[in-house]
């Protein structure tokens, strides 16, 4: 008598065949490094359906997959998290909407650009603890003498003594004893071009001013900047 019941090589064969009749090439499409535009976050996806979501020093193994109508699922065991996401790929752009409609877009990036992002990104979170440094050394100076002070005699030191990779930092004393601080990338940032400025001005008399950039491909890149959580 001849068994009917597949034999376990068989059966592993099907399955394999379903799993790729699931993914089709959509393996190849999505596997690899991709980083959100701002540089803030990555996702790296494998072949095999595993992948690591990255945000700043923190990673955290997921799992994903493509299902029917262009949803593309992602779950993270360890949070209790799975979400499904409409999906667009245009390119090296990779575009995830999800329920609510809120539109993430992912850059996919060699080693190398990917190592690049991931400074501009840490340089550009920078911007915001440089400034709220600043202010509170300002204030503190405020406290002991009534007016503003000059960087030095605040004792403050701005990054890269004054020139990082990505930026250029200034500070003083204007002519109407205000004081001011101010960031200006040097190189372009992605899509934010070299020549914009981040500009605080403080005054005993006008509190604290924050101008961050007219070009919103600057001000994303510096979240607490933009949302005056420097201090």
């Amino acid at each position: 008598m001849v068994s009917t019941k597949p034999t376990v090589a068989v059966g592993f064969v099907l399955a394999m065949m379903f799993m790729l009749s699931c993914t089709g090439d959509n393996s190849s499409k999505f596997a690899g490094k991709w980083i959100f535009e701002d540089g803030s976050e990555s996702l790296e996806l494998f072949k095999d359906g595993t992948g690591v979501a990255q945000k700043g020093n923190k990673g955290m193994a997921i799992s994903w997959k493509v299902v029917e109508n262009k949803r593309f699922v992602v779950t993270a065991t360890a949070l209790g998290f799975s979400e499904a996401y409409d999906y667009e790929i245009s390119g090296k752009k990779l575009t995830l909407t999800d329920s609510k409609g809120k539109n993430e877009t992912y850059v996919k990036v060699t080693a190398a650009e990917a190592e690049a992002m991931a400074k501009m990104a840490s340089e550009a979170e920078a911007v915001s603890k440089a400034a709220g440094t600043w202010i509170k050394l300002q204030q503190a100076y405020i406290m002991e003498v009534d007016k503003m002070g000059s960087c030095d005699q605040i004792g403050y030191e701005p990054p890269g003594n004054g020139k990082t990779t990505y930026f250029t930092y200034e500070c003083g004393i204007l002519q109407n004893g205000n004081a001011y601080w101010t960031a200006k990338n040097h190189v372009d940032l992605g899509e934010c071009k070299a020549g914009n400025n981040w500009t605080i001005t403080y005054g005993t008399s006008i509190g604290i001013e924050v101008k961050q950039p007219n070009d919103e491909n600057c001000a994303k890149l510096t979240p607490n900047f933009r949302k005056g959580k420097m201090y």
